[in-house]
């Protein structure tokens, strides 16, 4: 029967309307009270704390003063809130395993907030069969909410998260853009070196410290894969992304340099900070 598998709590007594009203009226205060204080705690705590820190206070300082209005209600109409905690089925096998993966998370969440992999407001990149990315909208105890290009909002986990790789893309201030393509082994390799670096020198995005760097990949069947690395700031990556392609691609259309295939591997694009760059 489906009745056996919840409390039977026919036994707790039903409140008086007046009661009930009076409860309802410190709930929805409790409310109140708990949007105000939480949001002063939020502008005291951004002092000392960083953002997503500051958040987490936020929100336990609303359930907690909630929670109390709470109880302070049950017991105005004669409800034992231990009682009623007991009645609903703590020990029910849907309630402990709901349970069980919350504290997983919670621990999880703990771990991410003392690590700090990533933080209020970074693009991050997660990897994994159902990977997604798209920027950190809050680091709550169980989960992390993204918002994705495609203005998507994702709930993930705390626990997927820990098992993931993560990839913070915006953690340092300058980031590095690649462009892999593959020539054939004839090609005018001196000129295609010069066109590379003059299409960075011309571009304002590209930095010249760290300094562009040109190599070889690998021989293939097709020709030879190349490499030609530039930084620039975060907040220009996805422009010189975009327009050193087009710059490279025009000059060399106008050299007759043809390419078997040109792409972009953004994903090589590592983080720089100090001198230490790959």
């Amino acid at each position: 029967m489906i009745s056996d598998w919840f409390p039977d709590i026919s036994h707790i007594p039903m409140p008086d309307p007046k009661l009930a009203l009076t409860a309802l009226g410190i709930v929805v205060l409790g409310l109140l009270v708990g949007d105000i204080i939480s949001r002063l705690v939020f502008k005291a705590s951004s002092h000392i704390a960083s953002v997503h820190h500051s958040m987490l206070f936020r929100k336990t300082a609303f359930y907690l003063i909630v929670g109390g209005f709470v109880f302070y209600a049950m017991e105005r109409v004669g409800m034992n809130p231990k009682g009623l905690w007991g009645a609903l089925g703590l020990s029910t096998i849907a309630v402990a395993y709901a349970a069980n993966n919350a504290l997983t998370n919670v621990a999880s969440g703990i771990c991410l907030l003392g690590e700090k992999p990533s933080e209020v407001g970074d693009y991050i990149r997660i990897d994994g069969p159902q990977g997604w990315d798209g920027q950190v909208l809050s680091i709550d105890l169980l989960s992390v909410k993204l918002r994705t290009r495609d203005n998507v909002m994702v709930r993930m986990p705390n626990d997927l998260l820990i098992k993931s790789e993560l990839r913070n893309l915006t953690r340092f201030p300058i980031r590095r853009v690649d462009v892999r393509f593959r020539v054939a082994f004839d090609a005018d390799v001196p000129l295609i070196k010069k066109i590379l670096f003059e299409a960075a020198k011309n571009n304002p995005l590209s930095l010249e410290t760290p300094a562009p760097e040109w190599f070889f990949v690998e021989f293939g069947e097709g020709g030879v894969l190349m490499q030609f690395s530039v930084w620039s700031k975060q907040s220009a990556f996805i422009d010189l992304q975009t327009s050193i392609q087009n710059e490279i691609q025009n000059e060399f259309r106008k050299a007759n340099i043809k390419l078997p295939m040109l792409y972009f591997q953004p994903e090589y694009g590592l983080g720089h900070k100090g001198n230490a760059h790959l």
